[in-house]
């Protein structure tokens, strides 16, 4: 797991802190964009690992930032978990996230599924 990278793509600084805590613990190096376009500066200037993403980001739509990653060749094997606090996700949405290979959980999410997700993502690609 050392020097894994990940990106945390959130407009909420609450959900960065929490999760900048978690994965700092657990040993990885952090990340983090507050919206679409500072997630896409990031992602093509640095070496990310996994993304973790919010769906909605203020005026963005963090499946913006999912099509970001998977239209690029260098950035398509990412995992990214994607995160929500809308109870509601248009079946749009919802198809998006699974046809683009995203993991999705709604906030709040627990720590040790978080954990456990990122870690089976990050066996499975590296």
């Amino acid at each position: 797991m050392k020097n894994r990278v990940v990106l945390i793509v959130d407009d909420d600084p609450s959900i960065h802190r929490w999760l900048t805590r978690l994965l700092e613990v657990l040993g990885y190096v952090v990340m983090t964009a507050k919206d679409r376009r500072a997630a896409e500066v990031v992602l093509t200037a640095a070496r990310i690992d996994a993304v973790i993403l919010d769906l909605r980001l203020g005026d963005d739509s963090g499946l913006d930032v999912l099509d970001f990653v998977r239209s690029r060749a260098e950035l398509a094997p990412l995992p990214v978990l994607m995160l929500t606090g809308s109870n509601y996700m248009t079946e749009t949405e919802r198809a998006s996230i699974q046809k683009q290979g995203a993991r999705l959980f709604f906030k709040p999410a627990a720590a040790s599924e978080i954990h456990a997700a990122l870690t089976h993502a990050l066996d499975s690609v590296h």
